[in-house]
């Protein structure tokens, strides 16, 4: 209970957000895309979502029903020509878009960089970059023909430095931070802003894959071991919440930014109120 009532003042403590909007969502249907999804119908917006699974997308749209205020589709984001066909249903079904979130995403294989296959290598570089980039063409596109000014949030990674055992991974998310810093130097004065967010290490499925690596692959198995057993994951709704925070407070930070979960944390929860931390606040 006590974590709760923390929660829910550093929530009420917020500064005033923009309204919601119309927000297309890239790999709904599982962890930090399902939770923000969820997020934002229950918040009154207009969701869109796709992914390549017809049953979990048949799943959201039994749990979502208003055909006002959601759409999904069964839909890979290496359909290149589907997504931008997607992008025009949204506008048709639900309205103009105001905001983007890049969520769809694969590590790939976790193998060194002379041991991936040409086709992972083809895949991982599909899906983390071609597809968010092609996914933001056709978005971008909409919002200079009705002028809107929106927002972009491309979800990154903190492997985006460079991180041995996910060498292809890592280049897709280093071109993704540097892919936003472009396009909000191209459509910044057009009110469009774009940013690279860091979710942290966030309790998905994928890290128990990555705990159970050869470290001699992948060295940093043994850390992620440890951030489980410490209970230092970040929960995939926490991920969500820090998402909408940057779509409905762009002026947070410079256009273009690298942003990290933690520099969301500080501002939305005032220092101590982070809800991933608020476990250690519990007596």
């Amino acid at each position: 209970m006590r974590r709760f009532l923390l929660f829910l003042f550093c929530w009420l403590s917020m500064p005033a957000a923009a309204g919601p909007g119309v927000v297309i969502v890239s790999g709904g249907t599982l962890g930090i895309g399902y939770e923000l999804v969820k997020m934002l119908y229950e918040q009154g917006w207009s969701v869109a979502t796709f992914a390549r699974s017809p049953e979990k997308v048949e799943a959201l749209r039994k749990q979502f029903p208003d055909p006002k205020r959601f759409l999904a589709e069964p839909l890979s984001v290496m359909d290149l020509n589907g997504v931008r066909r997607f992008v025009t249903d949204v506008q048709t079904s639900l309205g103009p878009i105001t905001h983007l979130v890049n969520n769809a995403g694969t590590t790939g294989p976790l193998v060194r960089a002379g041991d991936i296959s040409s086709q992972a290598i083809h895949d991982t570089i599909a899906t983390n970059l071609t597809g968010a980039i092609n996914l933001t063409g056709a978005v971008l596109e909409q919002m200079m023909k009705l002028g809107v000014k929106g927002v972009i949030v491309n979800v990154s990674s903190g492997s985006s430095k460079g991180v041995p055992g996910l060498a292809t991974y890592a280049a897709t998310k280093a071109g993704i931070n540097v892919y936003t810093a472009s396009v909000a130097e191209e459509y910044g004065h057009h009110g469009i802003r774009a940013f690279a967010l860091n979710p942290g290490h966030v309790d998905t499925r994928l890290q128990t894959a990555v705990r159970e690596a050869n470290p001699s692959v992948f060295p940093a198995a043994p850390a992620f071991v440890g951030y489980h057993e410490r209970g230092e994951l970040v929960e995939a709704e926490h991920s969500a919440a820090h998402i909408q925070y940057l779509l409905q407070h762009p002026e947070a930070f410079p256009n273009g930014s690298y942003v990290s979960y933690r520099q969301i944390a500080e501002r939305l929860y005032h220092g101590g109120c982070d809800p991933v931390h608020l476990r250690y606040l519990s007596p």
